[in-house]
């Protein structure tokens, strides 16, 4: 498959794309995260598609594995909060905490 054949078969799925990683994903930033990161696999591994006529079906399983991955990554991030429940009426958070938490109710940390 030729660079602007490949431009144009992208342009043509580009609404299908967004629609599936919506109803996977159900946040547009992670949704447009996965798109483009689809669109890059499926440049670089152009070579591995067999049949142009199977290229909507090979970008769209790219792209279910790339939300998939993402939903995996938001396993992995867990609140403060929920591991160290802190209550702001305590006196002193410092005794209790060997560091010191942020204002914010949440604070999330990857694992």
């Amino acid at each position: 498959m030729t660079k602007s054949a490949f431009i144009k078969e992208v342009h043509d799925a580009e609404a299908m794309l967004y629609h599936v990683a919506k109803s996977i994903l159900k946040n547009d930033a992670d949704c447009c995260d996965a798109v483009q990161e689809t669109l890059l696999k499926a440049y670089e591994k152009l070579d591995t598609l067999k049949k142009e006529k199977f290229f909507r079906t090979w970008i769209t399983r790219i792209l279910i594995n790339e939300c998939n991955g993402i939903i995996r990554k938001r396993k992995n991030i867990i609140s403060v909060n929920t591991c160290y429940p802190v209550r702001r009426s305590w006196p002193t958070i410092r005794t209790c905490m060997p560091f010191t938490l942020p204002t914010t109710d949440a604070v999330l940390i990857p694992l």
